[in-house]
């Protein structure tokens, strides 16, 4: 496995392997890797010759009231399940090699259409800057093909917003989301909590389930799906969740869906946001 910190050293390893026509996967990560991560790279490998992983902390997907030092750093680990996993290259970047002229003075890319819902709405400028380091690295390295996590939906769509608009030569693949045997869906944040505090935050995909089960069983009752939402706040409540969000939304559109019957037409699925013990925390599940 070829560890990389340079673009001119990327440049070099893609015109290698380009030449030899080889497929080129790419699966950017902010480290601190998991079996959710590692489950792209096993995507990737399923349709590429070459996978490529990074591991940048990205500054500008932290807002003032976040504090990037915070962030679990555990490179070495994660260069070792990497290599358990014969990943190809990963590239290691730093700031300025991302951001040459500073983090502050990045020219910031937006996704309007994503910039006025769920997670964007108390967390601004974070999908911003998203799609400005993704921009940055599918540049450096030029993949044929991108592969995301289905855990941060919102994020997924961006990027293929992203790559519709800019573009990009580039195949789009998710992957499911991975879950604790709890239930619990895999996340660095995880790493924040107690063993007691990780095991009650199993309840959040429980009552997500609960939740999803109301609103399937009982549609022909009700017409509008967000008596049953509003009654489950309580039960998150209760169970020591400060919801930010709950909504259904469009699979493809992310456009809200209030009613059954427009669920039944679109894809749909649930959406849920919250903090629990300070940490937040970010859900789906699909309703068909």
């Amino acid at each position: 496995m070829q560890i990389i910190e340079s673009i001119k050293d990327i440049q070099i390893y893609h015109k290698k392997h380009k030449k030899l026509n080889k497929v080129i996967a790419f699966v950017p990560t902010m480290g601190n890797l998991h079996e959710g991560h590692l489950s792209l790279v096993k995507i990737a490998q399923k349709h590429a010759d070459i996978v490529l992983v990074s591991i940048f902390l990205n500054p500008l997907q932290f807002s003032a009231k976040e504090d990037i030092n915070n962030y679990p750093k555990t490179i070495q680990d994660d260069l070792n399940k990497l290599k358990a996993l014969k990943v190809s290259a990963v590239f290691t970047p730093n700031v300025t090699t991302i951001y040459p002229d500073g983090k502050s003075n990045a020219p910031r890319i937006y996704i309007k259409e994503f910039e006025t819902m769920l997670c964007a709405v108390s967390r601004p400028d974070f999908f911003s800057g998203v799609a400005t380091v993704v921009t940055a690295l599918f540049n450096i390295i030029k993949p044929d093909i991108a592969i995301f996590g289905e855990k941060d939906y919102q994020q997924l769509l961006v990027i293929k917003k992203l790559v519709k608009n800019l573009h990009f030569n580039i195949k789009i693949l998710s992957g499911k989301i991975v879950r604790e045997p709890s239930g619990l869906a895999m996340s660095s944040r995880n790493n924040y909590f107690s063993e007691s505090q990780r095991a009650q935050a199993a309840m959040l995909y429980k009552l997500l389930n609960n939740l999803k089960n109301n609103i399937i069983n009982n549609s022909e009752n009700v017409t509008n799906i967000n008596k049953y939402i509003l009654d489950s706040k309580e039960s998150f409540k209760n169970n020591n969740f400060e919801i930010d969000y709950i909504e259904v939304r469009s699979n493809t559109t992310l456009n809200i869906i209030t009613d059954y019957n427009s669920i039944k037409k679109n894809s749909s699925r649930l959406f849920i946001a919250c903090n629990f013990y300070g940490v937040r925390l970010i859900d789906n599940i699909n309703l068909q």
